[in-house]
């Protein structure tokens, strides 16, 4: 651990566990000078599950993008270090339509369902959250959920 992460305070018990067997390490990171670079894509996922591109495919356009990314930084930020510090793949889910589901499960009206949002449903969770605890609660919803519905997700599995 850094000598300023002590400076952290960790309130809660798992995470002191965690950084004491070393399952996860917290780092000072000074901001002053830093540059985060973020860049967002996916591949398509067929309907059997598989990923659209091969495995070569993808470390090939991994690499053209990283190139691309740290040139970019380089003419920028002549200042900075263009080289990622860290690379950082994710995986998310998309429904047919692109739409989030924000339902109850029919039949099951005790069960709230938030899902599918695509990768940019983070811009979205203040609302979202709110939306699915009126729904768990069975207050009322002041926004258009037609189009988030579950059914129209299991008609088309």
């Amino acid at each position: 651990m850094h000598k300023r992460s002590k400076r952290i305070k960790t309130k809660l018990h798992f995470i002191r566990e965690q950084i004491d067997d070393s399952t996860m390490e917290i780092h000072y990171e000074p901001t002053d000078k830093m540059v985060a670079v973020l860049f967002h894509h996916g591949w398509e996922v067929r309907e059997s599950g598989d990923v659209s591109r091969s495995e070569q495919q993808k470390r090939d356009s991994v690499a053209e993008d990283v190139r691309l990314l740290s040139a970019c930084v380089k003419e920028r930020f002549p200042f900075c270090n263009s080289e990622p510090s860290r690379l950082e793949h994710c995986l998310y889910t998309v429904t047919p339509d692109s739409y989030f589901v924000m339902d109850k499960i029919p039949g099951q009206e005790n069960i709230v369902v938030g899902a599918g949002f695509s990768g940019h449903g983070f811009k979205m969770a203040p609302v979202s959250g709110k939306v699915l605890v009126q729904l768990a609660f069975n207050q009322s919803v002041k926004y258009d959920l037609s189009k988030m519905g579950i059914q129209r997700v299991l008609t088309s599995l």
